[in-house]
Order: C-alpha cells, then structure tokens, then sequence
C-alpha cells in the first residue's frame, strides 16, 4: 500500500470521527427559553458530578417540534408549579438526536442542596421506567460528558449518580438506570 493510500484513508477516518463527535446542541434561544427568575447560580468548577435524571413525561419526543413542545412546557412547569428559577437541568437529551441546552454550562441545577454546587444534571426525554434509551440517546450522554471535561466544566475524574442516588425517588427510570450503572464512572451510594 502506498503511504497516499493510507493517508487518505486515515483523513476518512478522522473526518469520519469527528462528525460523531460534534454535538448538537440546540441553545436556550432556538427552543425560546424563558429568562430565569433570578440571576443563576454558579457551580463550583470543575464540577465532580453528573447526575442523571429522566423527565418522566409519558411521552418522549422523537421530532424536533415535539421535543421543543415539550421542553417549554417542562419550563414553565419547574418555575410555576414547581417555584424553580428556571427548568430544572443542564442539558437534555432527546430521541431525535438532539442535546436541548438548558440552565448550560456552569450553572446549578435544581438538586438536593448536597450536589447543586458541584454537579451537571442531564435529563432525557422520556419515562424510563417504561422506554428504553437508544444508542444514539447514549452516546449523546457520553459525548457531552466528554465535552464537559474538555472544556473544563467537568473533573476527568468524575462520579455519575442516577438521580436516586441522592434522593428518594425513581429517577432516572429503571431501563436507563441500569445502563449508566453499567458505565465507568458510576459509583454505588444510596441516599
């Protein structure tokens, strides 16, 4: 094989890789988020968490219409019904491939006041107790981790939680649960 032959097809590849690995993630401002009440709150960077949380509505979004529907309503219903400053996560994930920025980067997510401080709350779409995450879902999860760390919002050496981890309740639904346990990074404490 000639080193031509193999360059171009290790450029394939990197190219080939890096369009995995680029996230798309819809900003605050194309699914037309609410300002928060108050001013956020900042975490303590880089944070050693990632909590991870599931939405639990009974229907999960698998177009990009239907999952900005919702998305908007899940504000308005954390800071109406439930007196947040804002939706309650980081980030969330949905079926249709898409990573929904929610307080972002930085910001304290609405959790036990243990975590607020130093955690990234990821929530998908759905309620995992009865849908199961698709890889793409997954993979979502796992590259926005990553990106966290590059970035440096995020400790390499972080600990994943479910979010029944620290509260009693059964969030992030059974069927993702038992993934992320399955995943380096996950560690065994109860609340």
């Amino acid at each position: 094989m000639s080193n031509l032959f193999i360059f171009n097809i290790l450029l394939i590849a990197s190219a080939f890789l890096q369009s995995c690995l680029t996230l798309n993630i819809t900003k605050r401002e194309d699914w037309y988020a609410e300002p928060p009440k108050n001013k956020p709150k900042l975490i303590i960077s880089p944070a050693e968490f990632v909590i991870i949380h599931h939405t639990e509505y009974p229907l999960s979004c698998h177009f990009e219409t239907n999952c900005l529907r919702i998305i908007k309503s899940l504000q308005k219903h954390h800071m109406y019904k439930e007196s947040y400053d804002d939706i309650g996560y980081n980030f969330l994930i949905a079926f249709d491939g898409h990573i929904y920025e929610g307080r972002g980067w930085g910001v304290q997510a609405q959790h036990p006041s243990a975590y607020k401080f130093n955690s990234i709350g990821i929530a998908c779409l759905g309620n995992f107790d009865e849908d199961k995450p698709d890889a793409v879902m997954l993979q979502n999860i796992e590259n926005l981790i990553d990106e966290a760390i590059v970035e440096g919002y995020l400790q390499s050496d972080y600990i994943l939680l479910g979010h029944r981890q620290i509260k009693t309740t059964s969030c992030p639904g059974e069927n993702l649960y038992n993934v992320i346990k399955t995943w380096s990074n996950w560690f065994d404490i109860r609340p």
